[in-house]
């Protein structure tokens, strides 16, 4: 061993007969005792949280975070690339996985970058912008086809992804609002907590609508409105919500409060920065981390955003659903569509319609298109889009998909109208087993599934795909992995506030949270010795329990196979990745 002047030498232990391992250490690093066992083969290291480890980074997990192993362990470290090498702190230890923090990068991979955003590591925005965009997209393809053979058992060859622009590509912005000793603070959540990180502006928004946070920030201080106070429950201003698309601005302040003390003030200050701007407010008072609570109360200026995608016009209000990333919303809605005509059918179903864009895109086919969307809000905002578009052939039905698609399906069969293509874009949670039976069971020949998770896109493959002898091996293997990465989800969330933290696991309205949950389970499935328990957690996070205990074994009915897959870089930067999968009835 070579011990350096003024080093403390560690202690070790070992028995009569074992050889003394070799150990390598710097000034000031801690290291890991060894647990040595007469006989043994190979000694155990015993992690503790403070161990200073030297690893090879062999893999990458669906977080963005790198995977070692290491005397036994698995270990996640994030903001490292695959192939380096790093001295990493160990955070948490439970059994056979570890968590820490890269201290020291001894080899640095040729694919790493300088991060544009001074917050990045201290934000938990963004985790792969210390890679280049090219290994971005690289590892969210090896990602995505991991994902789904792990959780789903289904093999998919993904050919190239369909790039975005790598900064200032997102028109909706949201940022809460935090008091603090010096005032208001403006930001984003820190990683793995609910304490915020206060930023002057985001790479990920465009340069005008970065001009936002400044303009809020002012108006707090110039007139003493307070902000928020979570722990105290006190206080007014909570979040910031704002939609940004072609020149247009609307902004939402959720206050914990009846009124916004000098809302007048306010929209003037953005009226100097946005010609074409509308303030609301959204009343919030719940205990909880749900950001919108109801309806937002137009206050001044424009009650709505006008403009036009893919050929369709639309008008959006400020809590519209849109996608976020507007260079790569037109490619998807065309290759959506091309999809959805590539048979012949009677009509087409847009499940989970939403504020009805992407019916009305499927709809300037000229083919029967119904749109079915169970939020009253964002229903009338399709049937908005219909009547600017004229389309006499586009059908909104506000309700739940299972239900209405029922009597949707069974109507028109009774017309003679039996073949129909069926597109889905659910939310991050994924379709129900109740309704991916029923879609099983009347069989369309072609759905064309979009989705944002790959975790719960996996999940749902797993049981169209399923044929009725695979399906019990299936749905046990992908309740193993799920529960095996639901686990591991809660292990991650170990710092000072952790309290915190969980709570916001179970909000499973928090978007931000779930996305960061979702995340967190797709890691931990890439590990190799996850622990295998807290099936009660399955629910909260994958949207239905334990897939082995529904009564009907992966539905009856038809079985799909998997004709395409492709790709979208919706959000730069970031884990998530927008797919499209296209499936054929076997």
């Amino acid at each position: 061993m070579d011990i350096i002047i003024g080093e403390k030498e560690p202690r070790m232990e070992f028995k009569f007969g074992e050889i003394e391992p070799r150990m390598e250490f710097k000034f000031g690093e801690k290291e890991p005792k060894m647990d040595l066992q007469f006989g043994g083969k190979e000694p155990r290291m015993e992690l503790k949280i403070g161990d200073i480890v030297d690893v090879r980074i062999s893999a990458m997990g669906n977080d963005g975070a790198g995977i070692a192993e290491y005397g036994g362990y698995t270990v996640f470290v994030p903001f490292v690339v695959e192939g380096e090498r790093a001295k990493v702190k160990i955070n948490y230890v439970k059994k056979t996985v570890a968590y820490g923090d890269s201290v020291k990068l001894v080899e640095m991979s040729a694919d790493r970058v300088v991060p544009v955003c001074g917050c990045y590591t201290k934000c938990g925005g963004c985790s792969l912008s210390h890679m280049s965009y090219e290994k971005q997209l690289e590892y969210k393809k090896k990602s995505v086809a991991a994902t789904i053979k792990k959780l789903g058992g289904v093999s998919v060859s993904i050919g190239e992804i369909v790039s975005s622009k790598p900064y200032g590509y997102r028109n909706k912005l949201q940022f809460p609002v935090q008091a603090s000793n010096k005032g208001a603070i403006l930001g984003f959540y820190k990683r793995d907590s609910h304490f915020i990180v206060e930023v002057e502006s985001c790479p990920l928004q465009s340069e005008k609508a970065n001009h936002v946070l400044d303009i809020v920030r002012r108006f707090m201080k110039q007139f003493g409105v307070k902000a928020y106070d979570e722990r105290a429950k006190r206080g007014l201003v909570r979040h910031i919500v704002c939609r940004y698309i072609q020149g247009q601005l609307l902004l939402t302040a959720v206050i914990n409060g009846d009124t916004l003390p000098e809302s007048a003030a306010l929209y003037k200050m953005l009226k100097a920065e946005f010609p074409d701007v509308g303030l609301f407010v959204n009343i919030n008072k719940l205990c909880n981390n749900v950001i919108l609570n109801g309806a937002s109360r137009h206050l001044y200026g424009i009650d709505c955003i006008s403009g036009e995608t893919s050929g369709v016009r639309f008008r959006l209000g400020p809590d519209s659903f849109f996608q976020v990333n507007d260079s790569i919303r037109e490619k998807l809605y065309a290759d959506v569509t091309e999809l959805a005509l590539a048979d012949t059918s009677d009509y087409i179903i847009d499940a989970f319609s939403g504020t009805g864009v992407l019916t009305a895109v499927l709809a300037k086919s000229g083919k029967p298109v119904y749109g079915i969307e169970i939020d009253s809000a964002a229903h009338a905002d399709a049937l908005k889009i219909k009547e600017l578009n004229r389309l006499e052939n586009m059908h909104c039905i506000c309700g739940d998909f299972f239900v209405e698609a029922v009597k949707l399906i069974e109507r028109l069969k009774a017309e003679g109208k039996r073949k129909f293509t069926l597109v889905m874009d659910p939310a991050r949670k994924g379709v129900s087993r109740q309704a991916l039976d029923y879609v099983k069971a009347n069989a369309p020949d072609t759905i064309i599934y979009v989705s944002c998770n790959a975790a719960t896109l996996a999940r749902d493959l797993a049981v169209l795909c399923a044929t009725a002898t695979s399906t019990e091996s299936a749905n046990e293997q992908t309740a193993e992995s799920v529960n095996c990465a639901n686990t591991n989800a809660y292990a991650m969330r170990f710092e000072n506030d952790i309290v915190n933290a969980t709570a916001t696991v179970t909000e499973s309205a928090n978007e931000q949270t779930a996305e960061s949950v979702n995340c967190a389970n797709e890691q931990a499935a890439e590990g190799a010795d996850c622990v295998k328990s807290a099936v009660a957690n399955v629910s909260q996070s994958t949207g239905y329990t334990n897939v082995s205990e529904n009564e009907n074994e992966g539905g009856s009915g038809a079985s799909y196979e998997i004709a395409g897959i492709k790709l979208y870089d919706q959000f730069a930067q970031t884990v998530h990745v927008e797919a499209v999968v296209r499936l054929k009835k076997r």
